[in-house]
């Protein structure tokens, strides 16, 4: 993308040139419309999310008629999604990487937690990391979507340390 400026000159230096120039228009034009779809992420069609996030204000009924007062809810690719649907102020919280949502767990020990999964993130790495701190995801609802996946809400708990 930052060659973007760059490659538009070279097409318009292209389009005023005189004589056979017309074949430099062609190879430019053809690079920056490659660079537009070899840009766009996880496949999706350029200028519009088209139905990715389709079926939260499912998941964003469930957790406000579920969650408690004092619930957090942790989620990495809702954003403003979330925010928009609760209408409410539960106290919800990002996390950028599965180290850093065990961390916070950590440190915010009160209340329950809750784990909010859109259709398209790869949950078992992220379950995996769970356990391996010792917390129990446990799903409590499943949200299918028309054209697949489904938005889905975890239970994270502590594992149970026995006392002797």
């Amino acid at each position: 993308l930052p060659l973007a400026p760059f490659l538009a000159a070279l097409w318009a230096r292209g389009l005023a040139a005189p004589g056979g120039q017309r074949w430099k228009t062609i190879a430019v034009t053809a690079v920056l419309l490659f660079s537009l779809f070899a840009l766009r992420p996880n496949g999706l069609p350029i200028g519009s999310n088209y139905s990715l996030y389709d079926g939260v204000e499912s998941l964003a009924l469930y957790l406000r008629e579920h969650a408690g007062s004092s619930a957090t809810i942790y989620h990495r690719y809702l954003g403003w999604h979330l925010h928009f649907y609760l209408g409410r102020e539960e106290e919800v919280r990002w996390y950028p990487s599965p180290d850093e949502l065990v961390k916070d767990l950590k440190v915010n020990g009160r209340g329950e937690k809750l784990l909010a999964l859109t259709p398209f993130e790869d949950e078992e790495p992220l379950l995996r990391a769970l356990e391996q701190a010792g917390y129990l995801p446990e799903k409590l609802a499943e949200f299918p979507r028309p054209r697949g996946g489904a938005f889905k809400v975890y239970r994270l708990r502590g594992r149970e340390v026995p006392s002797y």
